[in-house]
């Protein structure tokens, strides 16, 4: 089974707090008819495939764990997109999950780190 990674930076920020505040964002849009269902399609996430997540428990779908620190101030954030509906996933995480964890934590607390090749 074959995943794509994204790698973060986490800075003043714990995984734990990430890893927390997913699960919450998550459960909420499990929920049927849920207020973050419709902020997810109005962030532009299709219906019907946040709809078929919803049959998915997030660690199927989405994988979150620590990896090197870039420097001795961060700690890393590898999000694992599993090959179950990893569009709709990855849709979920740009455009919806990590707005939010940027608004909780702040936009710097948490940056994407390009990859060398």
């Amino acid at each position: 089974m074959s995943t794509e990674e994204h790698e973060y930076s986490l800075t003043g920020i714990s995984i734990t707090d990430v890893t927390e505040e997913v699960k919450r964002i998550w459960g909420q849009l499990q929920q049927p008819n849920s207020d973050f269902a419709k902020l997810a399609e109005q962030s532009g996430i299709n219906a019907d495939e946040l709809e078929n997540l919803k049959n998915h428990q997030l660690d199927e779908v989405l994988v979150l764990k620590k990896g090197a620190g870039f420097d001795p101030a961060t700690v890393a954030l590898i999000v694992a997109f599993a090959p179950v509906g990893i569009h709709i996933t990855k849709s979920v995480w740009d455009n919806f999950i990590l707005p939010r964890l940027q608004r909780r934590f702040g936009k710097t607390a948490i940056t994407r780190k390009n990859r060398k090749p």
